[in-house]
């Protein structure tokens, strides 16, 4: 063990209002040498093995809320992953080893991370962070393009290095994260259960003959946030969740139009649908490691203006405003936003001419 690293970090991390103890460890621990008590950190140097390790524990400790610090005890790491901080807890710790100049890989060593150490280091030496948006949610640091926006100095520099943020009594669940756009766990119960609610009245909705259009529309009434009056979606209709859907009056949608609706998608009145249409507000990050890692999802809100037709096989990417009146040629990938009253096509979705 190198004793000058670990006092070099021990130090740090006290300074910053972490409490950290030596303590013999009888009991094994998930990292050797390391134990979590009351938010704060014991260390048995006899059994201690990578100094680095501490400083990762402390990221766990950092980035929880600050008023549930204290209740952490050796369940640190499963209170971390949890919220989905298993990735805000690697950023933390490549931006204090910046901050100490230490390498990196005194935190990310070979025998952590699943055998992902090389890459973290590779995407973080080379400015491809990951877990950068749940720091700077947690108000402790700022990406690239806010900092530049706020003119402040972006991460690795941090801002604070504890969490500002506090859970309250009814804190944010899953549902909550996924509809207001911030990083959510699709494998929580109430979102899976949601998932299947559903799908069960889909299954029924697309069954139904056409004999019974009293009996659909009052499945769409009930899966769909908002159905306008004589609004209509054609049978197979798929969808995540429905709730998350306001369809204006007098829209229609024609058959095998899928909304992948995590975020909210507006569809405003007289919008016409072509077949297969699809609105797609899920998203994900573009780095596979943080994707694998962090287990969390993204949603980005779809609006499609009033009078707007979209024919076949269009696609709406996540977080896309299409204008009222537009009219969006078939097979299209809409990746950016379209202004009202223009005739766009294409892949990617270009302005061809203004409608007159």
């Amino acid at each position: 063990m190198d004793t000058t690293a670990t006092m070099h970090i021990i130090n740090f991390i006290k300074g910053i209002g972490i409490k950290v103890d030596y303590e013999t460890i009888e009991k094994e621990t998930f990292v050797p040498g390391i134990s979590i008590k009351d938010g704060g950190i014991i260390v048995d140097p006899t059994r201690l093995k990578y100094p680095g390790d501490i400083l990762h524990e402390a990221g766990h400790i950092a980035v929880t809320p600050k008023n549930k610090r204290k209740d952490l005890n050796d369940n640190v790491d499963a209170f971390a992953e949890q919220g989905g901080n298993e990735m805000a807890a690697i950023a933390w710790s490549y931006a204090a080893c910046k901050h100490l100049g230490i390498d990196s890989s005194v935190v990310f060593h070979a025998d952590g991370y699943k055998g992902g150490s090389e890459s973290l280091i590779e995407n973080f030496d080379n400015e491809r962070y990951l877990g950068v948006p749940m720091l700077q949610w947690y108000g402790m640091t700022f990406d690239a393009a806010k900092a530049a926006e706020l003119q402040v100095e972006p991460y690795p520099h941090m801002t604070n290095w504890l969490s500002q943020q506090q859970v309250l009594n009814d804190p944010l669940t899953e549902k909550d994260k996924m509809i207001s756009g911030e990083p959510y766990r699709p494998t929580d119960a109430e979102l899976i259960q949601l998932r299947a609610d559903v799908r069960k009245k889909l299954g029924v909705y697309n069954q139904v003959g056409m004999h019974e259009s009293k009996v659909q529309y009052g499945l769409l009434k009930q899966m769909l946030g908002e159905c306008g009056e004589n609004s209509w979606i054609e049978p197979p209709f798929y969808c995540d969740y429905g709730f998350n859907i306001i369809m204006g009056k007098d829209s229609y949608m024609n058959f095998d139009c899928v909304i992948l609706d995590v975020a909210p998608v507006t569809i405003g009145d007289n919008v016409m649908c072509g077949p297969k249409v699809q609105l797609l507000a899920a998203t994900h990050v573009l780095d596979p490691q943080e994707r694998n890692f962090s287990g969390t999802e993204l949603g980005k809100p779809i609006n499609i203006g009033n009078r707007v037709w979209l024919g076949a096989g269009v696609i709406v990417c996540p977080g896309v405003t299409i204008g009222d009146e537009a009219v969006i040629g078939a097979g299209s990938v809409v990746t950016r936003d379209i202004p009202p009253r223009v005739f766009a096509a294409g892949n990617p979705c270009k302005v061809i001419k203004a409608i007159e």
